[in-house]
């Protein structure tokens, strides 16, 4: 679906010790704050705790190339945050403003952000900011880890060509707005 709040897989209600895994995830949502090609939505009570995203495509829509605003987008309620979650080794490409955005509405920490790639191969160059990792979860947000992950290119790990962009688009790498108490959030 092209609908602005279009998802393909949503994790909410306290939705807790899941796994996607080695799929194709297809999407074309363009709503960069209410819905991700994967959404980790509102929990009720606890949050949506213990996920795992590993080994997946996570991209634009094959058929037509309609793009996506959003690779994985967690945005929660602040009475049951979403945290301890995983997003490791998938290639998320092809969005207009985020690979991972995890929100300052409605997060917690433990997040792992690990050995992803990121990249941008559709044949519409990119004219929008775009965040590859965003980890804005706030500042009681502790124990945050983003490691090993492959930003640039138009394949895996930074392969191919260089990513491109048209006009003034910002482009920011990793953005982190964490706690500041041990542990807080560690990026190499």
């Amino acid at each position: 679906s092209t609908s602005t709040l279009a998802t393909t897989f949503t994790l909410r209600n306290d939705a807790s010790n899941n796994t996607i895994r080695n799929c194709f995830v297809e999407g074309a949502g363009i709503s960069t704050t209410a819905a991700g090609t994967i959404l980790i939505g509102a929990g009720t009570t606890t949050g949506n705790t213990n996920n795992t995203i590993s080994n997946n495509d996570i991209r634009d829509l094959s058929s037509t190339g309609t793009r996506h605003a959003v690779g994985v987008l967690s945005a929660g309620l602040v009475a049951a945050p979403n945290g301890t979650n995983t997003i490791s080794n998938n290639n998320i490409f092809n969005f207009t403003s985020s690979g991972v955005n995890i929100t300052a509405t409605g997060n917690a920490g433990n997040w792992t952000i690990s050995g992803n790639s990121f990249y941008y191969n559709n044949a519409t160059a990119a004219s929008t900011a775009q965040t590859p990792i965003n980890c804005s979860p706030g500042a009681a947000a502790m124990g945050n880890l983003i490691y090993g992950n492959y930003i640039g290119g138009q394949s895996p790990q930074a392969g191919g060509a260089a990513w491109t962009t048209t006009g003034a688009a910002l482009f920011i790498g990793i953005q982190a707005s964490v706690g500041t108490t041990s542990p807080s959030t560690t990026i190499r």
